[in-house]
């Protein structure tokens, strides 16, 4: 390309070359017309004489055009001067500063400034596909850092457009105009998994690459880069990226789930819109900093695989289910374990054919136990290794071989052995514990083991099949504690369902939980049982909190302890002190929806309600039909005015639970009829016909009452709540929750009579 420093090009002199590129050589002008530098990108000769360079160059021209916002760069105009041969430039604002990549040291940037550039980027990337552009090669080398601390994002040149753009454009779906189907367009080690495959591009695309930068500036060096082209395509398609936390990074938890989510392989799995990816971004700045674990930390974690049944018999899965549960919980009464995953997000990698090394990366463990299970007669094989989940080295193997009287003994013996090969320290008690494995009736633990395999299913017929086999084995031992706790669990279920009234499933959980403390006072679960039936059944506060310290001080590692500990430490107004509690069953068992939605509701108790809606739409993206993340959904909306938002949670929540698509339909007359305040009282009085015939919450009745300004209606249902002993009644004072309530003199009357912290008025 011929020099053009000092030459003129119409009124723009040409000054110095500041920068160059695949698609141009970009130059320091100045506008003579108008006084001021400017940035000239002008087209390569042998580029011009391409009419697909030039057709994508003039397509850059007019994507930026059509855009302005603070953090793209602005375009000024696009000009040809000269002739044989013309040249073609685009012209633009100058900035002053340097590209990211010049900013992105070994170590980072720090979690903080990464958020803080990917908030902007992302901003800027929605306002580009909101008019119907996508950027497709996204990198540190585009992303312009100026010297007052703003961020911008350069060269569109490979972007693509939809034709023509409007001004009120939808994010385009299209190949451009003058590209082949198939051809790769982009950088190496910024395309997303369907660039790499030649296929056409969208805004998921765009959120890709940003993931890849966003992880580059966390840790400092690229996710996908390998020693060549062909190895880095291959990563993209079907390597995952590796744990911000193991690798050093000490970042919000949430911030690695979200560049998690930008990088998901599949693009319906990502963020769908960039301001979605934005907002999730800024809600990470009041997020709690996880530490980074110390390198002699990374053993004392670990993740018990579902076991393989080799019996032969599909009729032994309670068997294999119940040893694969009972492992876990022995390892995780173990304090030494800074983790032990629990059974509801292991239970995702049965029969996945997931590598172990992925599997230790996506659940952040340094081990992995995983094995078999064999039947024959009375006689039971358990086959067992522990496997290294960063190198997936073979750590110990064993093979072990008891009466079916014996399974007690097994699972201790395993866990003796694990602690003994990864050089955890037992304490006294709990070395006391796995050595005094107590005489169980086999009829007895089989009975148990099929209660639980039953109780699983959560259903109703589920729940009453629990009931007998826990019944059979209370019958055949009375001694056995794990059916006591089992019953706890079968009443609080056909609570769950409105099977039986709180208050008649409130008196039966309560006399099965102390009767199996009075059997086993060393047993956690019969801790945690009785812990819940005075939170949520008895309101006994006092009472409550040595329970849960007892359960959580014999099992540490106790996930559903921690997630309702959260919740009873807020109830009572210790805020502050729930939230570590509930990440901490975050951390135990990630991918379980209902600790995801508990923390969501901790959050709301917090006022931190763009975080709680945050956790609430993360739950929904896990379980399309969770209740009370619907609900959490339903209280943000209304608190920020989003009726329509609010209506569609409530209605979803209603149809969910009772599935009734009159009711629904009526429910949406309302709506059209008299907007949200109408359609909530269709709802209340749906739930309040119900009553009668099944059990339904007064709380939640008297809520849709309020949020339609019927506050007398809301208050009776209230009082009716109080009678019951309806679990939802500790939520009453929660904030969002019945905030018009909140300084009428019967609700506050209610609140002493409870002992609830007392609010005057919303904060």
């Amino acid at each position: 390309m011929r020099d053009l420093i000092g030459s003129t090009l119409g009124h723009y002199g040409i000054i110095e070359q500041i920068g160059a590129g695949g698609m141009g050589v970009v130059y320091r002008a100045h506008d003579g017309r108008l006084g001021r530098d400017v940035a000239i990108k002008v087209l390569p000769e042998e580029a011009a004489q391409d009419p697909d360079r030039l057709a994508r160059f003039e397509r850059e021209a007019r994507a930026l055009a059509a855009l302005n916002h603070p953090n793209i760069a602005t375009v000024f105009g696009f000009e040809t001067v000269g002739h044989a041969p013309a040249v073609t430039f685009l012209v633009m604002e100058l900035l002053e500063g340097e590209p990211l990549r010049r900013r992105l040291p070994a170590g980072g940037v720090g979690w903080e400034k990464a958020v803080e550039i990917g908030v902007a980027v992302a901003d800027g990337l929605a306002a580009a596909h909101t008019k119907g552009i996508v950027h497709r090669d996204l990198k540190p080398e585009n992303i312009f850092l100026t010297g007052d601390g703003r961020v911008k994002i350069l060269d569109f040149g490979l972007a693509q457009v939809k034709e023509p753009v409007q001004e009120d454009a939808e994010t385009a779906h299209l190949t451009p105009a003058g590209t082949i189907p198939g051809t790769i367009m982009g950088t190496v080690g910024y395309m997303a998994p369907e660039q790499v495959k030649g296929l056409p591009a969208d805004a998921r695309s765009d959120i890709f690459a940003l993931g890849c930068v966003l992880y580059e500036m966390l840790a400092g060096q690229q996710v996908f880069r390998r020693s060549s082209t062909a190895e880095t395509f291959v990563a993209i398609l079907k390597e995952e990226p590796p744990s911000l936390s193991m690798a050093g990074v000490a970042a919000p938890a949430e911030l690695e789930r979200t560049v998690r989510r930008c990088l998901e392989k599949s693009a319906e799995a990502r963020f769908q819109s960039a301001s979605d990816l934005a907002y999730n971004l800024k809600s990470t700045t009041t997020g709690q900093v996880l530490p980074v674990p110390p390198e002699q930390q990374k053993t004392r974690s670990i993740a018990v695989l579902p076991l393989q049944n080799l019996t032969g018999d599909p009729d032994q899965a309670y068997l294999v289910d119940g040893l694969h549960e009972e492992l876990i919980s022995t390892f995780a009464q173990i304090s030494a374990f800074e983790k032990v995953i629990a059974r509801t997000s292991v239970m995702g990698f049965k029969d996945s054919g997931t590598p172990i090394r992925e599997i230790g990366r996506q659940l952040d463990v340094a081990s992995v136990l995983e094995g078999s299970v064999r039947r024959s007669g009375d006689t039971v094989r358990a086959t067992l290794q522990l496997i290294d989940a960063s190198s997936e080295n073979h750590l110990w193997a064993n093979s072990f071989e008891r009466d079916v009287t014996d399974i007690l003994a097994l699972q201790c013996d395993v866990a003796r052995e694990v602690a003994g090969e990864i050089e955890l320290a037992l304490t006294p008690e709990e070395a006391g514990r796995l050595a005094a494995v107590p005489a169980v009736n086999p009829e007895a633990q089989e009975a148990y083991l099929k209660g639980a395999y039953h109780w699983r299913k959560l259903t109703p017929d589920g729940i009453d099949a629990a009931e007998r086999h826990f019944e059979l084995a209370i019958e055949k031992d009375p001694s056995f504690v794990p059916a006591h706790v089992g019953l706890v669990w079968v009443w609080g279920g056909r609570a769950q369902f409105g099977m039986v009234s709180p208050a008649e499933c409130g008196s039966k959980m309560k006399a099965a939980a102390l009767q199996a403390i009075a059997l086993d006072d060393s047993s956690a679960e019969a801790h945690e049982a009785l812990a819940l039936v005075r939170t949520w059944t008895d309101w006994d506060w006092a009472g409550a909190e040595p329970e849960w310290r007892r359960a959580l001080e014999l099992n540490p590692n106790a996930a559903m302890s921690h997630a309702y500990y959260a919740h009873y430490l807020a109830i009572v107004g210790r805020s502050d002190e729930a939230l570590p509690h509930s990440e901490r069953a975050l951390e135990i068992d990630p991918f379980n929806p209902l600790f995801r939605v508990l923390y969501a509701v901790v959050l709301l108790f917090q006022r931190r309600f763009d975080e709680a809606r945050v956790a609430a739409q993360t739950t929904l993206d896990m379980q399309t039909d969770n209740l009370i993340a619907l609900w959490v959904t339903q209280i943000v909306a209304s608190r920020d005015g989003r009726d329509r938002e609010a209506f569609e949670a409530a209605n979803a929540w209603l149809y969910g639970m009772y599935g009734d698509q009159e009711a629904k339909e009526d429910v949406e007359q309302g709506w059209e009829q008299g907007g949200y305040a109408e359609a909530m009282i269709r709802i209340a009085d749906n739930r309040a016909s119900r009553f009668s015939a099944s059990y339904a919450s007064p709380v939640e009745m008297a809520y849709c009452y309020a949020e339609a300004g019927e506050d007398g209606r809301a208050l009776d249902w209230i009082e009716r709540g109080y009678e019951d002993r309806d679990p939802n009644m500790p939520y009453i004072h929660l904030s969002g929750y019945f905030e018009s309530l909140h300084s009428d003199p019967r609700f506050q009357e209610m609140l002493r009579r409870m002992d609830l912290p007392l609010r005057k008025s919303p904060a």
